[in-house]
C-alpha cells in the first residue's frame, strides 16, 4: 500500500516552557518493565503488551523510536474491521472491537484467527506467556476473564466472576497474575479488584474498592509494580500483589473513580492519577511507598470546560506526565505535559476536534502519538498530522511498527526522518 499523506492542519495553539522540562532520563529498576523485551521463545511481547503498554500503565515504551516523519503505511484492514484496543507481540497484532477478539499477522495484517463473543462486551487485551487475556461481560451482567492461546485463539481457561457487573476493566498482567476491576451492578453493590492466576484462571484473592455508585462510561484498570497494585476507587489505594492487603489509602473530597477518571500510572517510585473536582481537572502525584501527596496541579479551572468523560489515559515517560482532555462541547482536545518531579508545566497544545479524543496516547523516546498527531515530546510541536478519518483509535507501538485502531487497523513503519 502506498505512503500516507499528512498535513499540519488542526493545531490551534502550542505553548512551550521547555526550560522546566530537562532531558529524558531512564526509568529506575522499579519500572524497567516499561521497555520492550522478549524471551527466547518469543512468547513475551516486544511491544505494546496490554492497555497502557505495560503493567505500570505508563503508556510509554521509552527504548523505542517511532516515526518522527510520516512513515510508510505497511498495511490496513478493511474499514469494517474496527479496533477499540490493540496489543502487539513478536509475531501478531491483537485487537478487540467490543464483541470480537482477533489476531493479525504483524508483518502484513493477514487475519490469523477470530473469536466472536455474542451479546458480550470485551475489554482491551493483555498478552502473557503465549496467552491473550480479556475481560468479558454479557448484557445481563455476567462477567468473566478469559484466556486464549496467541497461536490459534483456542480457549485456555475461563474464570467466572461471582458478582453481576456493569463493566470490567482491561486486565493488567504482571508476574503471572491477572488483575482486573469489576464494577458493581446498582445500589448496594461494591466494586471488586480481582487477582487471578494467569496460567489457570484461578482467583487468588479479591477485595472491595468501595460502593459501586453511578455507572461509568469507562472502566479503569490498575497499575502494578513489583510490590504494589495501585487502584483509583473511592480512595487511591496501594495493595499487596500477593495478598490484596492494603499498604496505604488516600481519600479525597471527590472519588477517584468519578466519570472520566483514568487508571493510575506508576513510574519513578511515584503514582500519578487524575480526577474531576469542584475546582476543575486535577492531576496528582503520590509517593508509591507511603501514599504521601507530592504535588497537585489544576489543569483546567472551569469544570464545565474539562468535560466529564473527556479525559484520555495518561502517559508517563520518566521525565514528563502527559494528560489530555476534551473541552468546549468536544470541539477541541488539549494535551498538557508536566514534569514528573514537581508538576511544572512543560507545554500545552490544543487541537481542533469534531469529536472528543477518548482514545489513549503512546509515547516513545521522543514522540507522543495521539490517534491523529505525532507530537515532539520536548516542546509539544507537531511532527506530522493525519487527516481526519484516517485513524480514530488508540495507538500501540512495537519495534518495527506503530498501529492505530478505530474504524480499521493501520500499521505504519517505524521509520525515522532522514
Amino acid at each position: 500500500m502506498g505512503d500516507a499523506t499528512f498535513t499540519r492542519r488542526g493545531i490551534i495553539q502550542t505553548t512551550a516552557t521547555a526550560a522546566v522540562c530537562g532531558s529524558l532520563s531512564s526509568l529506575p529498576p522499579t519500572v524497567q518493565a516499561a521497555t520492550a523485551t522478549e524471551t527466547d521463545d518469543g512468547t513475551e511481547p516486544c511491544g505494546w503488551s496490554q492497555f497502557g503498554a505495560t503493567e505500570a500503565n505508563t503508556g510509554a515504551l521509552v527504548d523505542l523510536s517511532g516515526p518522527v516523519a510520516p512513515g510508510r503505511r505497511r498495511w490496513q484492514t478493511p474499514a469494517s474491521t474496527r479496533a477499540d484496543a490493540i496489543a502487539i507481540d513478536r509475531s501478531s497484532v491483537y485487537a478487540t472491537d467490543g464483541s470480537e477478539l482477533y489476531a493479525r499477522r504483524r508483518s502484513d495484517g493477514t487475519l490469523e484467527w477470530r473469536v466472536m463473543h455474542d451479546h458480550t462486551q470485551v475489554s482491551a487485551p493483555a498478552i502473557s506467556d503465549g496467552r491473550i487475556i480479556v475481560g468479558a461481560r454479557t448484557s445481563d451482567g455476567a462477567a468473566t476473564i478469559r484466556a486464549y492461546t496467541t497461536a490459534s485463539g483456542t480457549t485456555e481457561w475461563t474464570a467466572t466472576l461471582p458478582t453481576p457487573l456493569t463493566g470490567i476493566s482491561p486486565p493488567t498482567v504482571s508476574n503471572g497474575v491477572v488483575y482486573a476491576v469489576g464494577y458493581g451492578f446498582g445500589a448496594g453493590t461494591n466494586d471488586q479488584l480481582y487477582a487471578l492466576d494467569a496460567r489457570t484462571g484461578t482467583i487468588r484473592w479479591s477485595r472491595s474498592t468501595g460502593p459501586a455508585g453511578i455507572a461509568r462510561e469507562t472502566t479503569a484498570g490498575v497499575a502494578v509494580d513489583d510490590e504494589s497494585v495501585v487502584i483509583a476507587g473511592d480512595a487511591l489505594q496501594s495493595v499487596d500483589p500477593t495478598t490484596g492487603d492494603v499498604h496505604w489509602s488516600q481519600s479525597a473530597p471527590t472519588s477517584f473513580k468519578t466519570i472520566g477518571t483514568t487508571a493510575p500510572s506508576v513510574a519513578k517510585g511515584r503514582v500519578f492519577c487524575t480526577r474531576h473536582t469542584d475546582a476543575g481537572l486535577m492531576v496528582e502525584c503520590y509517593d508509591l511507598d507511603d501514599g504521601t501527596l507530592l504535588w497537585q496541579v489544576t489543569l483546567e479551572d472551569e469544570p464545565n470546560r474539562a468535560l466529564a468523560g473527556g479525559l484520555t489515559p495518561m502517559a508517563v515517560d520518566g521525565t514528563r506526565v502527559y494528560v489530555g482532555y476534551a473541552t468546549e462541547q468536544h470541539q477541541s482536545t488539549t494535551i498538557t505535559a508536566l514534569t514528573v518531579r514537581d508538576g511544572a508545566e512543560c507545554w500545552r497544545a490544543s487541537f481542533e476536534r469534531n469529536s472528543p479524543q477518548r482514545s489513549g496516547v503512546a509515547v516513545t523516546n521522543e514522540t507522543l502519538y495521539t490517534h491523529r498527531e505525532a507530537i515532539n515530546t520536548a516542546d509539544g510541536t507537531i511532527r506530522w498530522h493525519a487527516p481526519a478519518g484516517l485513524a480514530t483509535g488508540s495507538p500501540a507501538i512495537a519495534r518495527d511498527i506503530v498501529c492505530f485502531g478505530g474504524e480499521s487497523v493501520i500499521a505504519f513503519e517505524t521509520r525515522t526522518a532522514g
